[in-house]
């Protein structure tokens, strides 16, 4: 196939950006010339990919705030940041593509807006990109989200964001009504997950949506990461990237639970807190502010985690039994799931202890149950086909 040039959008946050990651590797691995559109904070990520980054300055996100505080007119608050963020996206990315258009547009639904802008202004193709849970006419995730669903329509965001769209269009030139713009299919809808972990997968028609599982890329092999010498079985504890303000305390209950137990414990301990707070460890708990996770959960026996999409593919894709621990609605939802689909246990933040975390690591740990449904899950998950796969699927709309 000749080289083509694809414009990639995503939100600026890690679990935006990192499910894109292999996908881009793999394209620019086969010739194509990608120009992502994104933040300096990503850039070097970005860039280790082979991917050109076309740049605008980012605005105030979720990990800003604190995951505690988003509610109410906060939540509103933030959704219009975001938009504002959409709008300097799309302004960069006139600028860089006038001269230099795309032949394709690949993006992440939650950039939906700047991305089919210029796929709409250009009469290019576009593919969506889901980065957890995909939606449709006959699904929405906020039927596992009743109190999104009401703060919603009780703050009046999507009559506010309808708004706002509708003058992005006009400032843009595309004279669209918004509906027909939100609504328009594209060609190729892909879903960064297998299908069995899909909710409603049945109201999903065959080819509307590919589920093409975790693109881990180059990611799937990771170093930076050593099995202790012990041999102790390893548990993975992290909370990923975003900031909660009991994030701390979470940690520190981690150490109490695992202090001289028959495990090694990893922390990762991201925007909590920084490891020198921890005090003092037990020789069987290391703590670093970041580490490749896929080389840690190579070799975990338990990965205890907030339950982002993200992580929680890397853990099927390892075939690593899970302790959910989520905080926002999003991952409850994913946390359900991981129960229903019988890959691991769900403790609600407001009920989490030492003693809950022990006891529900040592047995999953042991139970051989779990450990056979993940070895089923782990392979539907690696043979959904990954970054491969998704970049075949890409090429087949480049060449139609």
């Amino acid at each position: 196939m000749s080289s083509d040039h694809i414009a990639v959008f995503s939100f600026a946050a890690t679990g935006h950006v990192t499910p894109l990651l292999g996908i881009v590797e793999e394209l620019v691995r086969r010739g194509h010339r990608v120009s992502w559109v994104s933040t300096a904070e990503f850039a070097e990520r970005i860039e280790a990919t082979g991917a050109a980054v076309v740049r605008y300055e980012g605005g105030r996100s979720v990990s800003d705030v604190g995951l505690d505080d988003i509610t109410g007119d906060n939540a509103v608050a933030l959704s219009e940041g975001q938009f504002a963020e959409s709008v300097a996206a799309a302004e960069a990315a006139e600028a860089c593509f006038a001269a230099d258009p795309p032949d394709l547009v690949l993006y992440d639904t939650t950039v939906l807006a700047p991305a089919r802008l210029l796929s709409v202004k250009l009469g290019v193709p576009a593919v969506q990109l889901f980065p957890s849970f995909a939606v449709n006419k006959r699904f929405s995730l906020l039927e596992r989200m009743p109190e999104v669903a009401k703060m919603w329509a009780e703050s009046g965001i999507a009559e506010t964001l309808g708004a706002r769209l509708a003058g992005f269009l006009t400032d843009h030139g595309v004279d669209m009504p918004v509906g027909e713009f939100y609504s328009r299919a594209e060609p190729l809808n892909l879903a960064v997950l297998p299908k069995v972990f899909q909710y409603a997968s049945d109201r999903f028609e065959d080819g509307e949506v590919v589920f093409v599982g975790p693109c881990l890329g180059s990611r799937a092999e990771a170093d930076g990461w050593t099995p202790p010498a012990s041999g102790l079985p390893v548990v993975l504890i992290s909370l990923g990237s975003l900031r909660y303000h009991q994030g701390g305390s979470f940690l520190r209950d981690c150490v109490d639970a695992f202090a001289g137990l028959p495990w090694h414990v990893v922390l990762s301990t991201g925007h909590q807190v920084r490891p020198e707070e921890l005090g003092e460890l037990p020789a069987n708990i290391e703590a670093h502010p970041w580490l490749p996770q896929t080389a840690v959960l190579r070799h975990a026996a338990v990965f205890v985690t907030h339950t982002g999409m993200g992580s929680t593919m890397e853990a099927l894709y390892f075939g690593v039994p899970l302790v959910a621990v989520p905080r926002m609605p999003e991952q409850n939802a994913v946390a359900d799931r991981i129960v229903e689909v019988g890959a691991g246990v769900k403790i609600a933040h407001d009920e989490i202890s030492a003693t809950r975390l022990a006891e529900a690591v040592t047995r999953l740990g042991t139970d051989q149950d779990t450990r056979s449904r993940l070895a089923v899950l782990s392979k539907l998950t690696r043979d959904a086909g990954g970054a491969a796969r998704a970049a075949d699927e890409i090429e087949r709309v480049l060449t139609a």
